[in-house]
């Protein structure tokens, strides 16, 4: 993202009024991280810690509170054990020791801000000050310092992975043996899908019961019994495109790297991965059956082109991704990052941020417009 569109995002990812149920108050100079690099020792403030905080935290509530729930920051959303609060903040920590080792490394890819970027920072940062109530702004716990600050530290950051990544263009490289991929349709028959439920009757009800009670299961044997049927009649059939037409069902397309282990496939049952390695191409299988249904599947494409170069691309993009973090690791191993827990508990999402995401007369995202770079009238 270029400097100019991400400081157009920032002007306007809080434009409006917040509304905001009170703040409490924490020691601005206090020190949240202390630094030890090399024979030097730095600080991060608690103030701009919150600060960053605070305005990811608001980026959520703006984009998704309206339908994560008015709990979302005390609950376990992701399931790890913690709260959506403590993920964000552990996140924010993260980011801003990225932040530190990419300004700190800047000089070796010749990365810096400029005149220019200053004049650009300085125009967005009054921007957001002016785009928000005074209100907003106590509960950010923003100041022309700390949002200077943020863009500085994410315009550096921006930039110093661009270089990384354009190095790693001309160092990673994908074999074919990693992107090579085959390509089977396949017909799918559910254990649990019902196509013709019975009437919901108090009889029913009761012998459904007795079934529990029995530690018997009726109708999710009947249902097993329906699909095993219906993919019989499917793998009987003269050809896939028959099979399709027989069963019913909207048949669909699945491409697996053709060297790999069917159990790492991840995205399609091992069983199913196996079955299509046992096929030429052209071939249709007999039926497969997994713990959810049952498969019917033909071999399309025993090297499939397109699908290949799709996977190059994204295995690309994945080693790319390893080159630069793997980089920002060994930089972070080189420096003492050490965060005050105590004066970090300070930093809640007690308070919330409302007013939803910014839209257009047309209903429109405005989000996307920014990222794109396009002009955007809040005043429609």
């Amino acid at each position: 993202m270029s400097l100019k569109r991400f400081t157009k995002l920032m002007a306007l990812g809080l434009t409006g009024a917040i509304l905001f149920t009170g703040c409490g108050k924490i020691n601005t100079s206090a020190t949240l991280v202390t630094i030890t690099n090399g024979d030097k020792t730095e600080t991060i403030s608690l103030g701009y810690g919150n600060f960053v905080a605070r305005y990811n935290q608001a980026l959520y509530d703006m984009y998704y509170g309206s339908y994560m729930g008015a709990d979302m920051w005390t609950e376990d959303l992701s399931g790890s054990g913690s709260t959506m609060e403590d993920d964000t903040k552990k996140s924010v920590l993260e980011e801003m020791e990225t932040w530190y080792v990419s300004t700190q490394h800047a000089g070796d890819y010749d990365v810096s801000v400029s005149s220019e970027d200053e004049t650009a920072i300085s125009e967005a940062v009054k921007a957001f000050m002016a785009a928000n109530s005074g209100a907003a702004i106590e509960q950010l716990g923003a100041t022309e310092e700390y949002v200077t600050k943020l863009l500085t530290d994410r315009t550096y950051a921006m930039r110093v992975q661009e270089a990384i990544e354009k190095d790693a263009e001309g160092e990673v490289e994908v074999t074919d043996k990693e992107a090579k991929q085959s390509t089977f349709s396949y017909l799918f028959f559910d254990k649990g899908e019902d196509d013709n439920p019975a009437s919901v009757t108090a009889d029913a009800v009761t012998d459904a019961i007795e079934d529990i009670e029995n530690g018997e299961s009726k109708k999710e044997d009947d249902e097993a019994a329906q699909a095993k049927t219906k993919a019989d009649v499917a793998a009987d059939a003269a050809n896939f495109d028959e099979a399709a037409a027989l069963s019913d069902v909207e048949p669909e397309t699945y491409s697996y790297t053709t060297a790999a282990d069917p159990a790492e496939d991840g995205g399609m049952d091992e069983a199913v991965i196996k079955a299509a390695k046992k096929l030429s191409e052209g071939e249709m299988s007999s039926v497969i059956e997994t713990d959810d249904g049952y498969y019917v599947i033909r071999l399309d494409k025993k090297y499939d082109k397109e699908a290949t170069e799709s996977k190059r691309e994204s295995l690309k993009s994945e080693k790319i991704n390893d080159y630069y973090q793997d980089i920002i690791d060994g930089w972070k191993e080189e420096i003492t990052w050490t965060v005050d827990e105590k004066a970090w508990a300070k930093v809640e999402f007690n308070e919330r941020f409302s007013n939803g995401a910014p839209a257009s007369s047309e209903g429109t995202d405005v989000t996307d417009k920014v990222l794109e770079g396009d002009e955007v009238d809040l005043s429609e």
